[in-house]
């Protein structure tokens, strides 16, 4: 459950990060899900993930402050994909809430994602009815960063380090906007 929501984000920011902190520009987008601000039962393990994504987009954003990089935490609920069809149980394990909220389509997430990157957004969450009740959109200044998920992904490996890498060199995959 930690694999491609943590350490995807995590990998994919150590490959890009050094070259964006070295020209002093690029932006680290991490989706991640409304599970990183309420919790429900069933969904220990994925909760766990998310706060995690979280986290990092936090510390990352306060660390990267002013060097022209910007970190944009983006969360959603449910996103119309093949990923109900291949895990059963997945869709029953939804809060009753969420089910009154609109699924999204993939071009809607990626649209609200491009949005938030143009208006160097903090936090990004769709669909906006979520947003009043949200506690992450409770309007904070805007900056943002590198996506990883299933829209266009491209490799990357970096050996430059950074202090947020140590000296583990994770490798990476990500979409890098500027």
């Amino acid at each position: 459950m930690m694999a491609v929501p943590y350490f995807a984000a995590f990998c994919v920011t150590h490959a890009f990060l050094p070259a964006m902190v070295q020209r002093g520009s690029g932006h680290i987008v991490n989706v991640s899900s409304v599970a990183s601000h309420f919790v429900w039962p069933g969904a220990t393990a994925y909760t766990a993930a998310r706060w995690a994504v979280r986290g990092f987009t936090e510390a990352l954003r306060a660390d990267l402050k002013g060097s022209g990089v910007g970190v944009t935490l983006f969360e959603c609920g449910v996103v119309k994909t093949p990923y109900w069809e291949h895990n059963p149980g997945s869709r029953e394990r939804v809060p009753k809430m969420g089910k009154l909220v609109p699924e999204l389509t993939p071009d809607q997430v990626a649209s609200a994602i491009i949005g938030g990157i143009e208006h160097n957004r903090h936090y990004v969450v769709t669909p906006f009815m979520m947003e009043d009740d949200y506690p992450a959109t409770r309007r904070r200044p805007s900056r943002g960063a590198v996506a990883h998920d299933c829209y266009g992904v491209q490799a990357a490996s970096l050996d430059a380090r950074h202090p947020l890498c140590g000296s583990q060199g994770y490798g990476f995959v990500g979409a890098l906007f500027n």
